[in-house]
């Protein structure tokens, strides 16, 4: 048994790193990686699973991708690789999907929650300690971290500050050792947020302390899928309010003189105007598939996505691709959110609907966290089906 849980540890840690790559490893041995650890499990999904089980509702989700991918490729949107890269991608979100109820429903759902957590909190220590090495400026301008620029090694603190307390929930809530240890992660995470100058991922830190402190008051309205679906809708809408938003003078104060942000926020009101929503009306069913290049190309190399999460996701696989995304979405959330062991997560989704306003966080951790949740509380399914039985 032990010898069987080891592995599925194994296939966690190695399926994280070839997702989530480390930025210090070569780009060839990044590729390699992550190759052989997708082409493993895909055996394993193969030998281990039942055919009927090998369809799943990811394939949906997979399916527009590589779709509205192969339209924009012969509309010469998508370059050949890129077009490539979006069936590997597709073929990736199939795999940790599939994974995570391959070992989830043979009982592991604890054992893959703590190994995400030793390898999540591996990523956070080395984010945090890498502020003081020496960093380099990727391709556009950003500082690169071990694990990717401020924004992704936010949000993998993030994550990591999260599940950390999902999986100790009720000792944090019980004893005071195991509050004082997680609000020292959270100082942490906000202490490189700051120094990184990561605007969002402090506002998601201060927001998810400001949630946890009234956790028993929200956590029985959040589990609800409509909730979290209006709020992902709220958000994609901000575009459009946005000037009006910002005229609110404690809006105002906050952004510009406690995030130091411009009352644009960086020309954002620009980005949406003249190039995005323009840009969905011009492709509004498939959008311009996986990675394109419109905005970066509109915006003569300045902006290189929507600068927002659900905006971002229209333009690249369109109102039918969105659809599908939140149906999936929706789906995950409604079955596995109730669990009291996911409660972290939960808070997570909703940070990232947040951080998703003005920012891409729609993205492989939020992917990763809303399939952890709905294959991590598969064990609490499995015993109200049995006592209903």
């Amino acid at each position: 048994m032990k010898i069987i849980r080891n592995r599925s540890c194994l296939i966690i840690y190695l399926l994280f790193i070839a997702i989530f790559k480390p930025y210090f490893l070569p780009t060839r041995l990044q590729q390699v990686i992550k190759l052989v650890t997708i082409f493993l499990c895909l055996l394993l999904i193969v030998t281990k699973m039942k055919p009927r089980k090998w369809i799943n509702i990811s394939l949906l989700y997979s399916g527009i991708v590589t779709f509205s991918s192969y339209l924009a490729y012969k509309n010469n949107y998508l370059s050949n690789s890129t077009f490539l890269d979006s069936i590997f991608y597709s073929v990736c979100i199939y795999v940790v999907y599939s994974i995570l109820e391959l070992l989830c429903t043979k009982g592991y759902s604890k054992d893959v929650m703590k190994c995400v957590l030793d390898i999540s909190g591996t990523y956070a220590i080395l984010t945090f300690f890498s502020l003081f090495l020496p960093l380099y400026v990727d391709d556009s301008g950003l500082e690169v971290y071990l694990f990717g620029n401020k924004f992704l090694s936010c949000y993998y603190l993030l994550f990591f500050m999260m599940l950390f307390y999902s999986i100790y929930y009720k000792k944090i809530k019980e004893l005071l050792i195991w509050r004082i240890l997680f609000y020292v992660i959270m100082l942490m995470s906000l202490f490189f947020a700051v120094i990184s100058k990561c605007s969002t991922g402090a506002l998601a830190i201060i927001v998810a302390f400001i949630l946890l402190l009234f956790d028993d008051k929200i956590k029985k309205v959040i589990v609800s899928p409509i909730v979290l679906l209006g709020s992902m809708g709220l958000s994609a809408l901000f575009p459009t309010f946005m000037t009006f938003i910002m005229k609110n003078k404690m809006i105002n104060y906050i952004v510009v003189q406690v995030f130091h942000e411009s009352s644009n926020l960086n020309f954002r009101s620009v980005i949406y105007t003249n190039h995005v929503f323009q840009l969905i009306d011009n492709s509004f069913w498939f959008g311009y598939g996986y990675n394109n290049t419109m905005i970066l190309n509109r915006t003569n190399q300045v902006f290189s996505n929507a600068q927002n999460a659900l905006l971002e996701i229209m333009i690249k696989y369109g109102i039918i691709g969105t659809i599908i995304f939140l149906i999936i979405v929706y789906y995950c959330f409604k079955i596995g959110s109730k669990s009291e062991s996911i409660q972290g997560l939960v808070y997570l989704i909703y940070l990232f609907v947040l951080i998703g306003t003005i920012e891409i966080s729609y993205s492989w951790l939020f992917l990763f966290a809303i399939f952890l949740i709905r294959w991590i509380s598969y064990d609490n399914e499995e015993k109200t089906h049995n006592i209903k039985s």
